[in-house]
């Protein structure tokens, strides 16, 4: 029974890969947030670096402010730069100004 749990616990990821995958090419802002919420940031963080750049602007531009900022701050640098380039300005700047406010 234990072998079981870890087989259904270590699949998660790549079903959570995939749902957020699908979740952000269909704009769906619930489920995104809900995936985002499930998962630890640094898995959100490698999931999205496999994303396309659009793809990940889209993650980020769906995300509520905080959130976004949240997920940027952890970033890598390159990553964080690749998240942020394609975003229209005044989802940068809630972005900026939620990360600013929670410093």
């Amino acid at each position: 029974m234990s072998n079981m749990i870890d087989k259904e616990e270590s699949a998660l990821p790549d079903i959570s890969e995939d749902m957020l995958q699908e979740a952000v090419e269909a704009a769906d802002k619930q489920q995104v947030a809900a995936i985002v919420e499930s998962i630890s940031s640094q898995d959100v963080l490698r999931q999205a670096s496999q994303m396309k750049s659009e793809e990940r602007g889209q993650l980020i531009s769906i995300l509520e402010p905080e959130a976004a900022a949240e997920l940027i701050e952890e970033a890598p640098a390159g990553l964080a730069a690749t998240m942020i380039e394609g975003l229209d300005s005044s989802v940068a700047a809630r972005a900026r100004a939620n990360a600013c406010m929670t410093r």
